[in-house]
């Protein structure tokens, strides 16, 4: 039975859910935030949440204002960075050391460089105090990751409509630094790998919780069950599209994984017996089948290419060579990373720090590097060089403990939602995808409101919403 004794919703769940929802959009849709206008317009439209705060405490609800406690660090740890820069700016294009820095302080090697990389994560850190701060209602949380999973299924479609149009530019407007790696709006393959992967578990997440109403006949359940489980699914269809051995591997993941949890749960209920759950088992053991093998030939020849590719890295390895590029950076980020632990060299200077630390590797015959080195393919390591351990940490412990309260609170879709924001976590060990404006705003949304997935306290299974 559909229930008939919701609510209004008040002004601070509308503006959330609007302002939440924009942002979502917007950020992934300005091609992924890596354009030079959109990280302020992100900033901006994460700031917009702010009210919410206010409209929350004027309807005499509790506001809980600890959630802005990383970004009042965060801000802190950028302040004191940017009073003591390490170099100069000197004519000629040279850097050179200032004597009145003070080393054991937070610093920065560039300070235009730390300001606008600083912008995505002041936004993440602001949305993310707006939701804690707020704390909105689950149908808005509902309604938020329903627009994640729409809006990556919309990225999805028109990215395979130009992919398969065989498209030089994104969106046929902007230049890809690489022809073959973009896809939708996403400059890099990664990229899209990680927000399609993180918008497919947030619509599997809401089949999830779609599946005990499903179970009794509801049939505005089923019918969100169905809604959301296609577009997540033909959403991760398309992770490896643009040549991404992790997209095919993510989506692997997330198809193989929300398949076998439906059979689990089937398998556990009381709502069919006999050959009913026989029959509903074997549906969805031939939809898991049916989008494997689509899956497959989709990518097929792009596919065969990437095996034979990783097949040639291993065997490197074995001969004694690294089996990737990326294990060489990630080792020399970790020298950079060593030299100044505690804070690091600063936000977004990477890139000018690394050659120090770069190996002989993209150097030429002077010995001077013949490529820029602009991320070191792992994202947290690059955040220990560039923050230290303290920087970690303001970003880590509460990201672990709003983890471990999704899980307690989120039920059995909002721990489904948690293990997509886990699995990009444990990506970004071997790439950058949280370097990216919009998928670090997706990852942190999704990870922030997953505890509001659960069932409505009180009220046992919300199967009907």
């Amino acid at each position: 039975m559909v229930r008939t004794d919701l609510q209004p919703l008040s002004p601070a769940d509308r503006l959330v859910g609007t302002q939440c929802s924009l942002l979502l959009v917007f950020s992934s849709w300005a091609f992924g935030g890596r354009v030079p206008w959109a990280p302020p317009w992100i900033l901006l439209l994460a700031a917009a949440g702010l009210p919410a705060v206010l409209l929350r405490h004027r309807e005499g609800m509790r506001v809980r204002l600890y959630g802005f406690l990383p970004l009042v660090l965060w801000l802190a740890l950028l302040g004191a960075a940017l009073l003591n820069p390490s170099h100069a700016h000197a004519d000629g294009g040279a850097w050179l050391p200032r004597s009145a820095w003070i080393p054991w302080l937070p610093t920065t090697a560039d300070r235009p460089a730390t300001l606008w990389a600083s912008l995505p994560w002041i936004a993440a850190l602001v949305q993310a105090g707006v939701l804690v701060s707020v704390r909105p209602q689950r149908r808005v949380v509902r309604w938020i990751w329903g627009t994640a999973a729409m809006n990556g299924f919309a990225l999805a479609a028109i990215g395979a409509a130009f992919h398969f149009a065989q498209a030089d530019k994104l969106l046929g407007l902007e230049d890809a630094p690489e022809p073959d790696y973009f896809f939708a709006t996403f400059f890099y393959k990664s990229h899209w790998a990680a927000y399609g992967a993180l918008s497919g578990f947030a619509g599997t997440a809401l089949s999830l919780r779609s599946w005990p109403g499903l179970l009794l006949g509801n049939p505005y359940a089923r019918g969100r069950f169905c809604l959301f489980g296609a577009v997540s699914l033909l959403t991760a269809m398309t992770l490896a599209l643009p040549r991404s051995r992790a997209g095919a591997v993510l989506a692997a993941l997330l198809v193989v994984g929300f398949l076998a949890t439906l059979l689990v749960a089937l398998l556990r209920s009381t709502a069919f017996v006999g050959r009913s759950r026989l029959f509903l088992a074997a549906a969805v053991a031939a939809a898991a089948l049916a989008a494997i093998a689509y899956g497959v030939e989709l990518d097929a020849r792009r596919g065969r290419s990437d095996l034979e590719r990783t097949e040639q890295e291993i065997a490197n390895a074995e001969n004694g060579g690294p089996i990737d590029l990326r294990v060489l950076l990630s080792r020399d980020t970790w020298h950079m990373a060593r030299d100044r632990p505690v804070f690091g060299w600063g936000l977004g200077c990477f890139e000018m720090v690394f050659p120090i630390y770069q190996g002989s590797y993209l150097r030429g015959p002077d010995g001077l590097p013949d490529a820029r080195v602009e991320f070191a393919h792992n994202d947290w390591l690059q955040m220990a060089a560039e923050m230290g351990a303290v920087g970690l940490a303001v970003l880590l412990l509460p990201a672990l403990g709003i983890f471990r309260s999704g899980w307690r609170e989120g039920g059995p879709a909002g721990r489904w939602g948690l293990a997509g924001c886990a699995l990009i976590a444990l990506y970004a060990w071997v790439d950058f995808p949280l370097n990216n404006p919009a998928v670090l705003v997706l990852w942190t949304v999704l990870l922030v409101s997953a505890g509001g997935l659960g069932p409505e306290k009180g009220s046992g299974h919300d199967v009907s919403r």
